[in-house]
Protein backbone atom coordinates (compact mmCIF):
# COMPACT_ATOMS: atom_id res chain seq x y z
CA UNK A 1 0.00 0.00 0.00
CA UNK A 2 1.36 3.41 -0.93
CA UNK A 3 1.40 5.96 1.83
CA UNK A 4 2.73 9.08 0.11
CA UNK A 5 1.76 10.94 -3.02
CA UNK A 6 3.94 12.97 -5.37
CA UNK A 7 2.09 13.15 -8.73
CA UNK A 8 3.92 13.71 -11.98
CA UNK A 9 2.36 13.67 -15.42
CA UNK A 10 5.81 13.64 -17.02
CA UNK A 11 7.01 10.28 -15.73
CA UNK A 12 7.82 7.91 -18.65
CA UNK A 13 5.97 4.58 -18.74
CA UNK A 14 9.18 2.67 -18.03
CA UNK A 15 9.94 4.58 -14.83
CA UNK A 16 9.49 2.50 -11.69
CA UNK A 17 10.08 5.27 -9.14
CA UNK A 18 6.50 6.56 -9.20
CA UNK A 19 4.56 7.09 -5.98
CA UNK A 20 1.14 7.94 -7.38
CA UNK A 21 -1.18 4.90 -7.35
CA UNK A 22 -2.39 5.53 -10.90
CA UNK A 23 1.12 5.94 -12.29
CA UNK A 24 2.31 2.85 -10.43
CA UNK A 25 -0.61 0.78 -11.73
CA UNK A 26 -0.27 1.89 -15.36
CA UNK A 27 3.48 1.22 -15.17
CA UNK A 28 2.85 -2.34 -13.96
CA UNK A 29 0.29 -2.92 -16.72
CA UNK A 30 2.72 -1.56 -19.31
CA UNK A 31 5.48 -3.91 -18.12
CA UNK A 32 3.13 -6.92 -18.19
CA UNK A 33 2.15 -6.18 -21.79
CA UNK A 34 5.79 -5.60 -22.73
CA UNK A 35 6.72 -9.07 -21.42
CA UNK A 36 3.85 -10.77 -23.21
CA UNK A 37 5.65 -11.70 -26.50
CA UNK A 38 8.52 -13.31 -24.58
CA UNK A 39 6.16 -15.24 -22.30
CA UNK A 40 4.16 -16.41 -25.32
CA UNK A 41 7.33 -17.81 -26.91
CA UNK A 42 8.36 -19.56 -23.70
CA UNK A 43 4.90 -21.07 -23.31
CA UNK A 44 4.83 -22.21 -26.97
CA UNK A 45 8.22 -23.91 -26.58
CA UNK A 46 6.69 -25.97 -23.78
CA UNK A 47 3.53 -26.83 -25.68
CA UNK A 48 1.42 -24.38 -23.69
CA UNK A 49 -0.37 -21.12 -24.39
CA UNK A 50 0.11 -17.81 -22.58
CA UNK A 51 -2.60 -15.15 -22.65
CA UNK A 52 -1.67 -11.69 -21.42
CA UNK A 53 -4.09 -10.86 -18.56
CA UNK A 54 -3.97 -7.14 -19.34
CA UNK A 55 -4.96 -7.64 -22.97
CA UNK A 56 -7.50 -10.30 -22.07
CA UNK A 57 -9.28 -8.34 -19.33
CA UNK A 58 -8.50 -4.62 -19.54
CA UNK A 59 -7.74 -3.79 -23.16
CA UNK A 60 -10.38 -2.09 -25.32
CA UNK A 61 -10.49 0.01 -28.48
CA UNK A 62 -11.77 3.53 -28.89
CA UNK A 63 -12.35 5.53 -32.05
CA UNK A 64 -12.02 9.30 -32.38
CA UNK A 65 -13.69 11.01 -35.35
CA UNK A 66 -12.84 14.57 -36.39
CA UNK A 67 -15.34 16.26 -38.72
CA UNK A 68 -14.87 19.51 -40.63
CA UNK A 69 -17.70 21.96 -39.97
CA UNK A 70 -17.49 23.26 -43.54
CA UNK A 71 -17.00 20.37 -45.98
CA UNK A 72 -17.94 17.48 -43.67
CA UNK A 73 -14.78 15.47 -44.33
CA UNK A 74 -13.86 13.08 -41.53
CA UNK A 75 -10.66 11.70 -40.07
CA UNK A 76 -10.89 8.54 -37.96
CA UNK A 77 -8.32 7.40 -35.42
CA UNK A 78 -8.42 4.09 -33.49
CA UNK A 79 -6.40 3.50 -30.34
CA UNK A 80 -6.06 0.79 -27.68
CA UNK A 81 -6.65 1.69 -24.03
CA UNK A 82 -6.35 -0.10 -20.70
CA UNK A 83 -8.20 2.62 -18.78
CA UNK A 84 -9.85 6.02 -19.09
CA UNK A 85 -8.92 9.18 -17.18
CA UNK A 86 -12.01 11.27 -16.51
CA UNK A 87 -12.35 14.95 -15.64
CA UNK A 88 -14.06 15.40 -12.30
CA UNK A 89 -17.65 16.69 -12.35
CA UNK A 90 -18.41 18.07 -8.86
CA UNK A 91 -21.50 16.35 -7.44
CA UNK A 92 -21.81 14.49 -10.72
CA UNK A 93 -21.97 10.74 -11.26
CA UNK A 94 -19.53 8.40 -12.93
CA UNK A 95 -21.98 8.28 -15.85
CA UNK A 96 -21.86 12.08 -16.11
CA UNK A 97 -18.07 11.98 -16.34
CA UNK A 98 -18.14 9.23 -18.96
CA UNK A 99 -20.69 11.17 -21.01
CA UNK A 100 -18.53 14.30 -20.81
CA UNK A 101 -15.48 12.29 -21.91
CA UNK A 102 -17.34 11.02 -24.97
CA UNK A 103 -19.23 14.18 -25.86
CA UNK A 104 -18.55 16.19 -29.00
CA UNK A 105 -16.04 19.03 -28.63
CA UNK A 106 -15.04 21.93 -30.85
CA UNK A 107 -11.56 22.06 -32.41
CA UNK A 108 -9.50 24.75 -34.07
CA UNK A 109 -8.12 22.53 -36.84
CA UNK A 110 -7.33 23.56 -40.41
CA UNK A 111 -8.98 21.25 -42.94
CA UNK A 112 -7.74 20.79 -46.50
CA UNK A 113 -10.72 22.90 -47.62
CA UNK A 114 -9.28 25.85 -45.69
CA UNK A 115 -11.81 25.87 -42.88
CA UNK A 116 -10.50 26.10 -39.30
CA UNK A 117 -13.55 24.84 -37.41
CA UNK A 118 -14.01 21.14 -36.70
CA UNK A 119 -15.67 18.94 -34.09
CA UNK A 120 -14.45 15.74 -32.49
CA UNK A 121 -16.03 12.92 -30.52
CA UNK A 122 -14.94 9.53 -29.21
CA UNK A 123 -16.76 6.20 -28.90
CA UNK A 124 -16.09 2.65 -27.77
CA UNK A 125 -15.28 0.21 -30.56
CA UNK A 126 -15.02 -2.69 -28.09
CA UNK A 127 -15.68 -3.19 -24.39
CA UNK A 128 -13.28 -4.66 -21.80
CA UNK A 129 -14.07 -7.35 -19.25
CA UNK A 130 -12.83 -4.99 -16.55
CA UNK A 131 -13.21 -1.23 -16.96
CA UNK A 132 -10.65 0.87 -15.06
CA UNK A 133 -11.51 4.53 -14.51
CA UNK A 134 -9.18 7.14 -13.04
CA UNK A 135 -10.72 10.34 -11.67
CA UNK A 136 -8.59 13.44 -12.20
CA UNK A 137 -8.54 14.69 -8.61
CA UNK A 138 -5.07 16.22 -8.96
CA UNK A 139 -4.15 19.13 -11.21
CA UNK A 140 -1.36 21.62 -11.80
CA UNK A 141 -1.94 25.29 -11.02
CA UNK A 142 -0.53 28.08 -13.23
CA UNK A 143 2.37 28.19 -10.73
CA UNK A 144 3.09 24.47 -11.38
CA UNK A 145 2.02 23.40 -7.92
CA UNK A 146 -0.28 20.42 -7.45
CA UNK A 147 -3.74 20.73 -5.92
CA UNK A 148 -6.31 18.12 -5.03
CA UNK A 149 -10.03 18.34 -5.78
CA UNK A 150 -12.06 17.16 -2.81
CA UNK A 151 -15.33 17.49 -4.72
CA UNK A 152 -18.00 14.96 -3.84
CA UNK A 153 -19.20 12.63 -6.62
CA UNK A 154 -21.79 9.90 -7.02
CA UNK A 155 -20.20 6.46 -7.23
CA UNK A 156 -22.69 4.20 -9.00
CA UNK A 157 -22.71 0.47 -8.32
CA UNK A 158 -23.59 -0.28 -11.94
CA UNK A 159 -22.84 1.24 -15.33
CA UNK A 160 -24.21 0.58 -18.80
CA UNK A 161 -21.70 0.99 -21.66
CA UNK A 162 -22.36 0.79 -25.38
CA UNK A 163 -19.96 0.21 -28.23
CA UNK A 164 -20.19 -0.26 -31.99
CA UNK A 165 -20.35 -4.01 -31.36
CA UNK A 166 -22.53 -4.45 -28.29
CA UNK A 167 -23.60 -3.05 -24.94
CA UNK A 168 -22.83 -4.33 -21.47
CA UNK A 169 -23.66 -3.84 -17.81
CA UNK A 170 -20.76 -3.33 -15.42
CA UNK A 171 -20.72 -3.82 -11.64
CA UNK A 172 -18.37 -1.98 -9.28
CA UNK A 173 -15.86 -4.45 -7.81
CA UNK A 174 -13.04 -2.31 -6.39
CA UNK A 175 -12.13 1.26 -5.43
CA UNK A 176 -8.72 2.80 -4.70
CA UNK A 177 -9.04 5.96 -2.61
CA UNK A 178 -6.64 8.73 -1.68
CA UNK A 179 -7.26 10.06 1.84
CA UNK A 180 -6.14 13.55 2.83
CA UNK A 181 -6.65 17.04 1.45
CA UNK A 182 -2.96 17.71 0.72
CA UNK A 183 -1.67 16.82 -2.75
CA UNK A 184 1.89 16.43 -1.47
CA UNK A 185 1.07 13.63 0.92
CA UNK A 186 -1.77 11.36 1.93
CA UNK A 187 -2.73 7.75 2.34
CA UNK A 188 -4.04 5.17 -0.11
CA UNK A 189 -6.38 2.34 0.72
CA UNK A 190 -8.03 -0.26 -1.46
CA UNK A 191 -11.49 -1.77 -1.13
CA UNK A 192 -12.91 -4.62 -3.14
CA UNK A 193 -15.52 -7.31 -3.37
CA UNK A 194 -14.98 -10.64 -1.64
CA UNK A 195 -13.65 -12.85 -4.48
CA UNK A 196 -15.82 -15.72 -3.20
CA UNK A 197 -19.02 -13.62 -3.23
CA UNK A 198 -21.47 -13.14 -6.06
CA UNK A 199 -21.05 -9.80 -7.86
CA UNK A 200 -24.71 -9.38 -8.80
CA UNK A 201 -25.46 -7.48 -5.60
CA UNK A 202 -27.20 -10.34 -3.79
CA UNK A 203 -24.24 -10.70 -1.40
CA UNK A 204 -22.73 -7.31 -0.63
CA UNK A 205 -19.51 -8.45 1.04
CA UNK A 206 -16.40 -6.31 0.58
CA UNK A 207 -13.02 -5.91 2.28
CA UNK A 208 -11.09 -2.76 3.16
CA UNK A 209 -7.31 -3.18 2.76
CA UNK A 210 -5.56 -0.49 4.82
CA UNK A 211 -1.88 -1.41 5.01
CA UNK A 212 -1.80 -4.50 7.27
CA UNK A 213 -5.35 -3.89 8.52
CA UNK A 214 -8.04 -5.86 6.67
CA UNK A 215 -11.67 -5.49 7.71
CA UNK A 216 -15.14 -6.24 6.39
CA UNK A 217 -17.24 -3.59 4.66
CA UNK A 218 -19.95 -3.36 2.00
CA UNK A 219 -20.23 -1.88 -1.48
CA UNK A 220 -22.93 0.52 -0.28
CA UNK A 221 -20.68 1.74 2.51
CA UNK A 222 -17.76 2.28 0.12
CA UNK A 223 -19.94 4.23 -2.34
CA UNK A 224 -21.07 6.53 0.48
CA UNK A 225 -17.78 6.98 2.33
CA UNK A 226 -15.48 7.42 -0.69
CA UNK A 227 -17.50 10.07 -2.55
CA UNK A 228 -14.75 12.65 -1.85
CA UNK A 229 -11.70 10.37 -2.04
CA UNK A 230 -12.37 7.75 -4.77
CA UNK A 231 -9.46 7.89 -7.21
CA UNK A 232 -9.47 4.68 -9.30
CA UNK A 233 -12.54 2.53 -9.86
CA UNK A 234 -12.85 -0.96 -11.34
CA UNK A 235 -16.06 -2.24 -12.93
CA UNK A 236 -16.53 -5.87 -13.99
CA UNK A 237 -18.65 -6.70 -17.01
CA UNK A 238 -21.62 -8.94 -16.26
CA UNK A 239 -21.99 -12.05 -18.40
Amino acid sequence: MLGSFHPSNHCPPTCLCVQDAHEFLTTVLYQIRKLSPMLQQIAASRGKRYICPVEDHLLFKMQTIRTCRSCGSQTKHTENFTHLSLDLVPRGSIEDMLDMHLMETELNYKCDCGNHKSCQHSSFLSLPRVLMLQLKRFFYTPFLTVRKLQSSIQVFKQLLLTSNQACGWYTLVSVISHLGDNADRGHYLSEGVNPDAEMDGSEDCWFTYDDSDVRLTTRDCVCQLRDESAYILFYHREL
